[in-house]
């Protein structure tokens, strides 16, 4: 109920009162004394009795006159103060890790062994798996009897040429033989080598994919080896952020699965290539070390996209419009014990959290109506509520 409505019932009971007391002058005096009774001691009487009955009604009057101790509707109020206002945009991503291959020998072969576990961690230059080379062995030991061959014609050829009977063909010839032959050498043990499988980096062992025996053609993944020191969150932000996206934009990751937030991130990486059949760009950022963080975990990207200092902003639902359709808030001006509202023409940014930035209209200190915004107008008066 508005003041309105308060103070014309308090003047509809104020009338019925004095109409009640008039009517009852009224018929006191009809039923009083005739003029023969009348005497200077009754008549004091009957004036006595008279001001008890007015001093009565004055007393019920006063009662009902509440214009000095008006009820006035209620009203939470927000007192705008300067603020770092932020706004931020998620997005969908993935963890993924700088270290992440599937290990392919060079050459195929049957698995002589696997040297690892799933999920063992394995050192750099550690085996993971070895390959039978017992053929290249046997070409090897069949080829280290022709160089023993050519080695024993090449010094007879050059014996022969020294001593001025032998040709010098015949010794370059031989030398090119020998010489082929430890070339072809080198190549097999090469080979037998690539036989043993090695651990390119530090890691885990994910998955062993050929058992012992089978045969392992070149080409084949054989192990995943992951490494967790180095990992990142990637995703596919929409080319409207890009003017507004840079490298160390504030961020923060949560992930629902860990239930697990990381703050105090930045972006360390901005693509320079947008997806032609999505509109998108790729984004990075780089996480701590934590073996939790595993390649493909789902994430939730949170970017600083704005910031401003000292910023006057003010919860969005205080924001309402006025007839010509521009955005208003109302504020209250203490007036004594309550306070006066009026509508403020605001020019508002952007909206966060359930705060909206308020560029103008608005100062340090105003006091803007939050509950009760949307049933007040100018010039009411209304009364802050303390206690919610």
């Amino acid at each position: 109920m508005n003041s309105g409505m308060i103070r014309l019932k308090q003047k509809n009971s104020l009338a019925v009162l004095l109409y009640t007391a008039s009517l009852t002058l009224v018929v006191a005096c009809g039923s009083g004394p005739s003029p023969a009774d009348n005497s200077i001691d009754r008549l004091k009487a009957e004036k006595s009795k008279f001001q008890d009955s007015i001093r009565m009604i004055e007393a019920q009057i006063m009662a009902l006159d509440t214009s000095d101790n008006m009820v006035y509707p209620k009203v939470t109020l927000f007192e705008t103060t300067p603020l770092n206002f932020e706004h931020y945009f998620s997005v969908q991503g993935h963890l993924e890790s700088e270290q992440n291959v599937l290990l392919i020998p060079e050459v195929g072969g049957i698995v002589k062994s696997l040297n690892v576990k799933e999920g063992e961690l394995v050192k750099k230059g550690q085996i993971i798996a070895t390959f039978d080379a017992s053929m290249v062995a046997a070409n090897i030991k069949e080829l280290e009897e022709q160089i023993e061959l050519a080695s024993y014609n090449f010094n007879k050829q050059k014996s022969l040429f020294d001593q001025g009977v032998g040709t010098e063909f015949n010794l370059k010839q031989a030398e090119a033989q020998l010489n082929t032959l430890l070339k072809t050498k080198q190549t097999l043990n090469t080979q037998a080598g690539k036989s043993n499988l090695i651990a390119p980096f530090e890691g885990y062992i994910e998955e062993l994919i050929p058992v012992v025996g089978e045969m392992s053609m070149p080409g084949m993944p054989v192990a995943r080896l992951i490494n967790l020191d180095n990992v990142y969150v990637t995703a596919d932000i929409s080319e409207v952020y890009l003017s507004k996206m840079k490298k160390d934009n504030f961020a923060s990751v949560s992930f629902s699965a860990l239930n697990m937030t990381v703050d105090s991130l930045s972006v360390s990486n901005v693509g320079k290539f947008v997806n032609p059949a999505n509109r998108t760009i790729k984004v990075r950022v780089k996480l701590p070390q934590n073996n939790k963080f595993i390649p493909n975990l789902v994430a939730t990207l949170r970017i600083r996209d704005y910031m401003r200092d000292s910023a006057i902003a003010v919860p969005s639902s205080t924001i309402t419009q006025n007839a010509e359709g521009s955005e208003i808030v109302f504020t209250a001006a203490s007036s004594g014990d309550h306070f006066v509202v009026s509508s403020a023409p605001v020019k508002t940014g952007m909206t966060y959290n359930g705060m909206t930035e308020i560029i103008e209209g608005l100062n340090a200190g105003d006091q803007v109506i939050v509950k009760g915004s949307q049933s007040v107008f100018d010039g009411l008066e209304v009364e802050e509520l303390t206690n919610q």
